[in-house]
């Protein structure tokens, strides 16, 4: 057992927060994060970037030159800024500085293009953009400039962060009003008023205008999924106590940690990654964008420990990693099953590894890594979602649902009692409903397509998730599937996702979606698999038939199973989500064919 191990073992045994170390102390605002940081060790690295890296003493430096900048720009408390920038250096101390004059730094995903830049931008009330415009060739410079043509009072001032530049020579000799190489993009002169970064980097340093923790600081936008994507604010309180305590849950302050950032930092699970790095006083390495074998080589090059990633990233990160040596120091991953990749798969491969991977849990409105496994989790649990909540301050509760009377028949004709007589689904639970969250690190509010609106809470400070699942135990709760995913099948809540890992489990297919749509005598579950082009077999929807009716319940049954060559997806801050929505579009063009 490691002494990160042992760290969290404590924390989830007697659910305090009174370990030494960086983590233990909980300034709430950025600026006093980064002074307490620089204070207690100055010349500790805190940002690797490249060739570049800063240490907790320069990175405070240049935040305290750069809030200064941006105040000389007019920046006022209160104001919304666009961050469109990958993962760098600059990402970070834009936001600390934006935090300082009491500003938000509103994270744009670089994935986005135009229309939904200009969407967000309209709601935000947002004018001022700070972007790369050399960042992997893409011309957001012109973007920039479609959306100004069409509306000139969207766009006041852009602030572009120039390409750094690679002098691998003195990589810790960066100082606090470094100049950067030149973009050298060869773009036409912009619209509108550009200023470089490192001018705002020359300004006088300034002191914080605002030491008011519970000012809005981040903001993040929803997948947009299931509709317009809202803008989900977070405060400085909120933002540092949750990653404080996912710090110390995750095993942060162990003093040979290192953690990758690779998820895009406009989105929670990469901030709060990012920031429990920052609030253990650990390194964090950027990576401006996933590519499994960079990311090997980081790994390797860092000796890095720790990261947090989509399912999807990480079986490309395990499938490159034809050297497992390469990746040795690696310790824990923690993972969200986006894509129905095969979740025990993944946790397998890495047990093989001696390593520990896992599902957590979490949103924009209640921030990412909110729950870790259970001690003494076995790879089963390991592969559920969810876990025990990361600090004692957040209350977790399951709301059952009451819709379905006792005694429920499964649908006419399936031939099954109400179990199935074989697996019953979690989703049977007594105890499963919406899982609803409270506590300090909730999100305050968001900026729907109508406005500003507080988060909807009841009357004793509950947020109601959208998500269902079941509390395992007092306070281990297992999610399952969100609440509109999940479907009433025979009069019995039925989650996806059983019915997804059993297709998975099945040879030949590598990914599963499992969704239904109304038919005359309820609804009629259909599910889309992709092929493993491994396996090399020719696909038979008539034995994949076969063997889900020799272990579910009949009315789990998916009435057909069609093969896909990919699943349609739209794109997060975490990656690509499916589109459940369009799949059900699809299954009732494929009941409608049979």
């Amino acid at each position: 057992m490691t002494a990160g191990d042992t760290t969290r073992e404590a924390a989830q045994a007697d659910r305090t927060h009174a370990a030494g170390g960086p983590a233990a102390h909980s300034p709430l605002t950025w600026h006093g994060l980064l002074e307490h940081n620089a204070r207690t060790a100055p010349h500790d690295e805190a940002l690797i970037d490249g060739e570049r890296t800063l240490t907790h003493a320069q990175l405070l430096a240049r935040v305290r030159s750069l809030t200064g900048g941006f105040a000389d720009l007019g920046v006022q408390p209160g104001q919304i800024v666009a961050v469109w920038l990958p993962n760098r250096i600059e990402w970070v101390e834009t936001a600390a500085a934006l935090a300082a004059l009491g500003a938000t730094a509103l994270g744009i995903n670089t994935k986005l293009r135009s229309h939904d830049v200009r969407g967000l931008l309209a709601r935000a009330d947002c004018d001022l953009v700070v972007t790369d415009p050399g960042f992997r060739g893409i011309d957001f410079r012109g973007m920039l400039s479609e959306i100004h043509e069409e509306d000139p009072a969207a766009i006041r001032l852009v602030v572009e962060v120039p390409r750094p530049s690679g002098d691998a020579s003195a990589p810790e000799a960066v100082s606090p009003t470094a100049a950067l190489a030149p973009a050298g993009t060869g773009a036409e002169p912009a619209p509108f008023a550009t200023v470089d970064y490192g001018r705002l980097l020359e300004a006088d340093p300034r002191d914080p205008v605002t030491h008011d923790a519970n000012s809005p600081a981040s903001a993040f936008t929803s997948s947009g999924s299931t509709g317009v994507p809202k803008i989900i604010m977070h405060t400085q309180a909120g933002l540092i106590g949750h990653s404080t305590a996912v710090a110390r849950a995750f095993g942060y302050t162990d003093a040979s940690t290192v953690v990758l950032a690779t998820l895009p930092l406009c989105g929670v699970f990469g901030l709060n990654t990012l920031m429990a790095a920052l609030c253990a006083g650990r390194p964090a390495v950027l990576q401006a964008a996933f590519d499994p074998h960079q990311t090997i080589d980081l790994v390797e090059r860092h000796r890095i420990t720790h990261t947090n990633m989509a399912d999807a990233m990480l079986a490309m990160l395990l499938d490159a990693a034809e050297d497992p040596a390469r990746i040795s120091t690696l310790r824990e991953v923690g993972f969200g099953n986006f894509t129905a990749t095969d979740v025990r798969g993944i946790i397998s491969r890495g047990a093989e590894l001696g390593k520990r991977f896992f599902q957590t849990y979490g949103s924009s409105e209640v921030q990412a890594l909110m729950c870790y496994p259970p001690v003494g989790a076995d790879p089963e649990r390991l592969s559920q979602g969810g876990g025990v909540p990361v600090s004692p301050l957040i209350g977790v509760r399951v709301a059952p649902d009451t819709s379905a009377a006792p005694g429920s028949q499964p649908a006419e004709g399936t031939g099954a009692d109400p179990t199935g007589g074989r697996l019953r689904s979690p989703a049977d639970h007594p105890l499963t409903g919406e899982i609803e969250i409270r506590g300090p690190f909730v999100s305050p509010g968001r900026i729907t397509e109508h406005g500003y609106e507080d988060t909807p809470v009841d009357e004793d400070g509950w947020f109601g998730t959208g998500d269902l699942g079941y509390m395992r135990t007092e306070d281990d709760v297992v999610y399952l599937n969100r609440m509109g995913d999940v479907l009433r099948l025979g009069g019995f809540l039925v989650a996806p996702r059983e019915v997804e890992d059993l297709l998975i489990d099945l040879p030949g297919i590598s990914e599963a979606q499992f969704v239904a749509v109304p038919g005359p005598r309820g609804l009629v579950p259909v599910a889309f698999v992709i092929l493993d082009p491994a396996a090399g077999a020719v696909f038979d929807e008539d034995a994949v038939l076969a063997d889900c009716r020799a272990v579910l319940a009949g009315f789990k049954v998916p009435r057909r199973v069609v093969p896909l060559q990919e699943f349609p997806t739209v794109r997060g801050a975490n990656g690509d989500k499916i589109q459940r929505n369009r799949l059900r579009e699809m299954a009732e063009d494929v009941l409608a064919a049979h």
